[in-house]
């Protein structure tokens, strides 16, 4: 998954699903329920004792990998998956480990129960960081698919959890999980147009959390490129420090390098001068580095990443020159973004074919698909869409004409 090999994490996950639906997830004989299991080797005739998650923990995590695979895809499988991670940490947390805690304070530690006090605390706290990071992820999720109700309720959960598990924990407890929900943060106030806010959490997250300083510098140029010269000047080193740490990297990250090349195809000139290798010799123009911005995300399985690279490539190059190129790309993009529910993509690239002359849609089965028919017919059913994309888009910023 981290090599953006998308089929191979597919392929992968498949077999750890099966793997837990076998015998192995639920003989307590095999993996008791705290944790110990054996492992035969040397053909049957010695064992290694193995003490690692409890069932119920390792349901939890394997939920958290299988939405992270499904992290960029268009169905709402990832959600689906945090969603029951949350609800079988729940389901066992206060259930039987606060019983099992109950009976290891009663019954006094000995090292010779299964409810020894420090074991029973040990996988509670292991379990509801579990929880939490289901939690993180899960609005990270709903952020990518603009679902608002969703990110809303999740943070409101999450937040919640912090305070009550963790309040007297310090940041370098954890301080994977407190980079991310820094950025989660800082990315929910830039969805909401609190640019100054989200800024500052951008810059206060420091060059020790990776990749998460990488992503808080992208993100940050999206919004420097939009102020002042100085400003934009900012942006453009923003994305040459995190060009020159990828290739100062071992690890090929992707993701993250086909992120960087699609802010530099929307903020560049049309020919890009890199100063480190990562963008390729061939890519000397904005418009064939999101060319392969959208192949790239194919092959990774990145869906999101994908229809932003066809919205982008349309709205910058085509929509003025090439109608008919720019009406096979934004109907991809709208299409993307409408197998995703994302009611605000859906509303940008409907807006961006509301704009193109001599284009209509008529019903199929399946969806809406354009044709070249008479413009004005297109424009009134796009403009139609537009607006319930925007009633829909709009309904979690409170904006005016909304409930």
């Amino acid at each position: 998954m981290r090599l953006g090999d998308g089929h191979a994490a597919l392929a992968k996950l498949k077999e750890h699903h099966q793997l837990m639906d076998s015998v192995i997830g639920s003989d307590v004989k095999i993996w008791d329920k705290e944790g110990k299991f054996d492992l035969l080797i040397c053909n049957g005739e010695s064992k290694l004792w193995f003490e690692w998650f409890t069932q119920s923990e390792a349901f939890v995590f394997g939920y958290i990998l299988s939405g992270a695979v499904y992290f960029s895809d268009s169905s709402e499988k990832t959600l689906n998956f945090f969603t029951e991670g949350i609800r079988v940490a729940d389901s066992t947390s206060p259930l039987l480990l606060g019983f099992e805690l109950t009976v290891a304070i009663l019954g006094k530690e000995t090292y010779d129960t299964k409810s020894w006090l420090s074991e029973v605390t040990t996988r509670r706290d292991r379990l509801l960081r579990l929880k939490r990071y289901s939690l993180l992820y899960s609005a990270f999720a709903a952020l990518l698919r603009s679902q608002w109700d969703v990110v809303l309720r999740v943070t409101s959960q999450l937040h919640d959890c912090n305070e009550k598990y963790f309040s007297n924990t310090t940041t370098a407890d954890d301080t994977a999980f407190m980079y991310l929900y820094k950025l989660l943060i800082a990315i929910r106030n830039h969805y909401t147009g609190q640019l100054g806010v989200a800024l500052q959490l951008y810059s206060d997250i420091p060059v020790q959390a990776g990749e998460t300083y990488l992503l808080a510098l992208l993100n940050k140029s999206l919004i420097l490129r939009g102020g002042s010269q100085q400003d934009q000047s900012k942006a453009i080193k923003c994305l040459d420090e995190v060009e020159r740490r990828l290739f100062a990297s071992q690890h090929p990250y992707p993701q993250l390098r086909d992120a960087l090349y699609l802010l530099r195809g929307i903020t560049s000139n049309e020919v890009l001068r890199s100063k480190f290798p990562p963008i390729p010799k061939m890519l000397l123009t904005c418009r064939e580095l999101l060319s392969h911005v959208i192949h790239s995300a194919a092959i990774h399985l990145n869906s999101r990443l994908r229809f932003m690279a066809l919205t982008i490539t349309m709205a910058r190059f085509y929509i003025n020159t090439s109608t008919e190129h720019a009406e096979k790309l934004g109907l991809m993009a709208y299409i993307g973004a409408q197998k995703s529910r994302d009611q605000l993509w859906q509303l940008v690239d409907g807006n961006l074919l509301a704009g193109l002359p001599l284009l209509s849609y008529v019903k199929t089965d399946v969806l809406e698909v354009y044709m070249k028919q008479d413009k004005h017919l297109k424009k009134a059913r796009q403009d139609a869409l537009n607006e319930e994309h925007r009633q829909a888009a709009a309904i979690p910023f409170n904006l005016p004409g909304t409930s």
